[in-house]
């Protein structure tokens, strides 16, 4: 694996484009990326259901700890964390709210991801035409909003949840990357707080 030295500063990284990546190290083929191995995580062709960036997914479905990460991404690309947003509901997967929220050229875990092998080329260029937030910051604050009383579509999509979890064995994310945790473990204690 070859592997380009700079700060992947600029708004665009040209790491990510082909041809530059081949003119820059002449041991790199034309139309191939920075990784010669195997295409790394992809995305599901749509944001699932329960995702946290869909404008549509019911508020407090998630941990305070997830959505607290979502900002996180909106900062300035040197600043932003460089784990990748693993989906929920499909291992392996890149979360695919995380990548059509924004240009995914314009987050630092997918360039870095590339330029590793970690993620498919594709998730430079993904884009969905579901509704999503337009920001982190956006999705956090639609989540965390009823985090202390989930209405019925919530604990519907928690109940589901757990019972996939259930049968399944998934215990959230994978080691090194940034995936979302539902509120499955607190289920009860929110049960308990939620207004009679």
């Amino acid at each position: 694996m070859t592997l380009q030295t700079h700060d992947h500063t600029g708004p665009h990284c040209w790491c990510l484009d082909p041809m530059m990546v081949a003119l820059a190290d002449p041991d790199v083929r034309p139309g191939a990326l920075v990784n010669d191995e195997e295409s790394g995580s992809v995305p599901r062709p749509t944001p699932c259901a329960t995702c946290p960036y869909r404008q549509n997914v019911p508020s407090g479905l998630w941990a305070a700890e997830e959505y607290e990460k979502l900002p996180r991404y909106d900062r300035d690309i040197t600043a932003q964390p460089q784990a990748v947003f693993m989906c929920h509901q499909q291992e392996g997967h890149v979360c695919a709210g995380w990548l059509g929220h924004r240009d995914p050229r314009d987050l630092l875990a997918v360039r870095m991801g590339i330029i590793t092998g970690e993620l498919d080329p594709v998730c430079a260029d993904y884009a969905t035409d579901v509704p999503l937030f337009p920001s982190g910051a956006a999705a956090a604050a639609h989540g965390a909003r009823d985090l202390a009383a989930p209405g019925p579509r919530a604990q519907d999509a928690i109940d589901k949840l757990t019972t996939i979890a259930d049968r399944t064995g998934a215990s959230g994310s994978s080691p090194g990357h940034t995936g979302t945790m539902t509120q499955i473990d607190h289920r009860e204690t929110r049960h308990e707080e939620a207004p009679s």
